[in-house]
């Protein structure tokens, strides 16, 4: 705790004359990620799309570059770019400037209807507080099931560099369950109290963290949650469909071609400890869940303007206490479990490498490879390593101004995101950290994005998804002998057109239609690898919530406030 604690007085000594403050935004508000993507693709700025979710004052700072260059920009690029600088007036040190129906408007302090917000500044203390609502719905012959959640927020930013900030959703399913742990769908996941008919679910969602920052880096306790993997229809790294966990957050940018981002989380196994329980009143015993950490780096390199370069590895751990070598932040993480574990169970690690290049104006090529285990002796003979492997483009405002088109490709060979202990598995609550599908699956992704106006999109998207074989992860020998994608146990084709419109800053109105024809299917494989063999309507249910099984016409629409 002494290192610790002398490591924190040292970084806020480095960073006592740097300004800078780390809170992040939501990754859910996708608009305005996805204008800086457009705008790194345009060259415009730069940007590390690979580890999400960026803060604030990046976001702000980002947008302070446009403005510098805005004359560059088209019409609508310009009329979005102050559309999202009204976003982001705290982190400018202001107040804003064109809410309606101020209910209080001084130097100091704002209180408006629209949007409705708090805002307070001094000299040394700068504050929000603002509610969070939303409701989504979706309707087809099966039914009209829907979510709704409310909530707030607050953000407070004390000096140059502290910042504290929180935000709790309270949730409601109503007549469908759309994320479980065995469901494919990156619908994010919740630790749900259900009905007696298990249809409907409440959960809470609370994020929030404190943070210091200075000019190069920023150091954190928070609870979010985490992509890091460049994609534009799940990553394949961490895909950040598993409820948010706590976690401590470093990363450091002390050069233009280098930055390092590191998280130590603390994860929930689901997996009983025999060993630690509570004694009730009624001498019944309370048992507590297994420890599970998961520690992760990501080294970018960026060789020249536009090309970054990602590697990094993690390893999910299951010790009784916080080990002190997975809280360095440049380590290579199997190395210090082969020391710290030999002759005894191994925990569970990866490696993973991200390649993004806006080289090209208006181009965006990207590919990432997360490998779960390596031999360089499968290579050479019919067995495999595990590992799921990326690639897509995304092409904005070529040959036509205001319009993307992008394609995806994703291969997950057998066994991958599993491991042979439960408590050591890819995941928290049960939800994969890793790509949708999980393993053994692939998937194809075609999009086209059309924005006649700012701030409203129009975006028509192709998926085909395919599952195949699950099997076991008993023993090293049989898993790297698996066959690869022979049997389908389940395939997803949807056909989507979805409108996005944002009227006020970060009030969201959505609506879309999709086609969709979700199977299962019998496995005819021989019984030889332990495989899990199911009926086609068994992996359906396994894999689907019944509102989407078989082929259907959905409509979705949403209303979304948050900051």
């Amino acid at each position: 705790m002494k290192k610790i604690c002398s490591i924190l007085v040292i970084l806020f000594a480095l960073g006592m004359n740097l300004t800078a403050q780390y809170v992040v935004e939501d990754v859910a508000n996708v608009a305005v990620y996805e204008f800086l993507d457009e705008m790194a693709g345009e060259k415009f700025i730069e940007l590390n799309s690979a580890v999400k979710p960026y803060s604030k004052e990046f976001i702000s700072d980002k947008l302070l570059e446009l403005e510098a260059v805005k004359d560059q920009l088209n019409r609508r690029q310009q009329k979005e770019l102050a559309f999202f600088m009204k976003g982001y007036c705290l982190e400018r040190n202001e107040l804003p400037q064109n809410a309606r129906w101020n209910l209080i408007k001084r130097n100091d302090i704002s209180l408006a209807v629209l949007p409705p917000a708090f805002y307070y500044k001094d000299s040394l203390f700068r504050a929000r507080i603002n509610p969070i609502l939303g409701v989504t719905a979706q309707h087809n012959a099966n039914g009209t099931p829907y979510q709704r959640y409310w909530g707030g927020e607050f953000i407070g930013m004390v000096g140059d560099n502290f910042a504290i900030y929180g935000s709790l959703r309270d949730n409601h399913l109503q007549k469908e369950i759309m994320a479980e742990p065995t469901y494919l769908t990156k619908t994010v996941g919740g630790a749900y109290k259900r009905t007696n008919d298990g249809k409907s679910a409440d959960f809470s969602e609370m994020r929030g963290g404190i943070t210091y920052a200075w000019k190069w880096g920023n150091l954190g306790l928070v609870k979010n949650h985490v992509i890091w993997g460049d994609n534009y229809n799940g990553s394949n790294i961490l895909s950040g469909r598993t409820p948010s966990f706590p976690m401590i957050v470093f990363n450091i940018k002390p050069a233009k071609w280098f930055e390092l981002n590191y998280i130590h989380g603390f994860l929930t196994s689901n997996v009983i400890d025999s060993t630690d329980y509570y004694v009730g009143e009624d001498n019944e015993l309370r048992y507590r869940y297994r420890n599970k950490y998961i520690a992760a780096n990501m080294i970018t390199i960026t060789p020249v303007r536009g090309l970054n370069i990602g590697l990094g590895n993690s390893i999910v751990y299951a010790e009784r206490s916080v080990k002190a070598g997975y809280l360095i932040p440049i380590m290579f993480y199997k190395s210090i479990d082969h020391s710290s574990t030999m002759g005894s169970e191994n925990q569970n690690s990866q490696m993973f490498l991200n390649l993004s290049s806006r080289n090209i104006k208006h181009l965006h090529l990207y590919a990432s490879i997360f490998v779960d285990e390596l031999s360089v002796e499968r290579w050479f003979n019919d067995e495999h390593n595990f590992s799921s492997f990326k690639a897509g483009a995304n092409l904005d405002n070529y040959p036509l101004k205001n319009l993307s088109v992008t394609g995806e490709y994703t291969y997950t060979l057998p066994i991958t995101y599993k491991h042979r202990l439960l408590n050591t598995t890819f995941a928290c609550n049960d939800f994969g950290l890793g790509h949708y599908l999980g393993d053994n699956s692939r998937e194809l992704y075609l999009a086209m994005t059309y924005k006649p106006f700012s701030t409203f999109h129009v975006k028509a998207s192709f998926s085909n998804a395919q599952h195949f074989n699950d099997y076991p992860y008993l023993d090293g020998k049989t898993a790297i002998n698996t066959p690869v994608m022979q049997d389908k146990t389940w395939t997803n084709n949807t056909l989507s057109l979805d409108f996005r419109y944002l009227c006020l800053t970060n009030l969201y109105i959505n609506f879309g239609v999709s086609l969709t024809d979700i199977k299962g299917y019998d496995v005819k494989l021989k019984e030889e690898y332990n495989e899990i063999r199911l009926s086609s309507q068994e992996y359906l249910n396994l894999y689907t919530p019944k509102f989407y099984q078989g082929k259907n016409t959905n409509f979705n629409f949403g209303l979304n406030y948050y900051f």
